[in-house]
């Protein structure tokens, strides 16, 4: 199963993070005032007008990404989840009108996830610094727990036999603290 904690890293990753800004549309001009003169050239030739779906990864002198912007209301923190796949590899940090921060972090690694049982992993590209008052923990156990059952639904029934899911049931009780009582009806 793909760890989700490679996806959504502690605070401490903020230092050498890059930074996702998220603006709604309405608030593009003013932002766009305050942008130097490079920036806000490179996003009138791209097109940028903080549409909602829309990013824009504006680059620094050396070609390495320096900042992103996304276009996003903070009424769609889930919206923010495609990042996870669209951003080149790097460690990111939220900042700008999330809403839901909680649900930002979630979305990012449920849009990270990948089904990789049958083939070498790869590592996380895009990571996300855990934002400001979201408890990590809990953002990486839903993960988790939705990354199983995604495992577990895209598992062929030729590796998916009864045995497997009750082992699989097993280690999920197991991590959750929690004694399994099996009934056989046998």
């Amino acid at each position: 199963m793909q760890d989700p904690k490679a996806l959504l890293l502690a605070a401490g990753a903020a230092g050498r993070s890059i930074p996702v800004t998220v603006i709604a549309a309405p608030e593009w001009p003013q932002f766009k005032a305050g942008l130097d003169r490079r920036a806000a050239a490179w996003a009138a030739a791209q097109g940028f007008a903080a549409e909602p779906g829309r990013e824009l990864a504006i680059p620094s002198a050396d070609g390495s990404v320096s900042r992103v912007l996304a276009g996003a209301t903070p009424e769609q923190p889930f919206a923010l989840g495609r990042l996870a796949r669209v951003l080149p590899a790097g460690i990111y940090r939220l900042e700008g009108a999330v809403g839901d921060a909680r649900l930002a972090a979630l979305a990012w690694c449920l849009e990270a996830y990948s089904f990789d049982a049958y083939r070498k992993r790869k590592p996380a590209a895009a990571r996300l610094v855990c934002p400001a008052r979201v408890d990590r923990a809990e953002v990486l156990r839903s993960a988790a727990a939705i990354f199983m059952v995604r495992d577990l639904v895209n598992t062929p029934a030729s590796d998916m036999g009864p045995d497997q899911l009750e082992a699989a049931a097993r280690e999920a009780l197991r991590r959750g603290g929690a004694a399994p009582a099996v009934l056989n009806a046998a």
